[in-house]
């Protein structure tokens, strides 16, 4: 078993645990941010979505403001703790 698969493994552990355990959330977002630099390898999305960039915390549903943008077809995260903001688009471009 290689470091990478290993690394995969553990962070979808930590990411369960975190959601089950609220306590120590913060603490398992240190560990999933230290075991993909170990590793050199980057987030799954999954794990990008709920780590806040700016300060390093999980991201739980109640130290997150979620709007949406019909202007710009995005959805805005925007974490309460930091105040940082995370775009993710909701439309597919279409080329014709």
């Amino acid at each position: 078993m290689n470091l990478k698969t290993l690394a995969k493994e553990r962070i979808a552990v930590l990411l369960k645990e975190a959601e089950l355990v609220p306590e120590k959330k913060d603490r398992y977002a240190e560990l999933i941010l230290k075991i993909a630099k170990k590793a050199e390898m980057g987030l799954p999305k999954s794990a990008k979505m709920k780590i806040c960039r700016k300060c390093k915390k999980f991201i739980m549903p109640d130290s997150l403001i979620i709007r949406t943008n019909k202007k710009t077809k995005c959805v805005e995260y925007t974490c309460k703790k930091c105040g940082s903001k995370r775009r993710y688009s909701y439309s597919s471009k279409k080329n014709n």
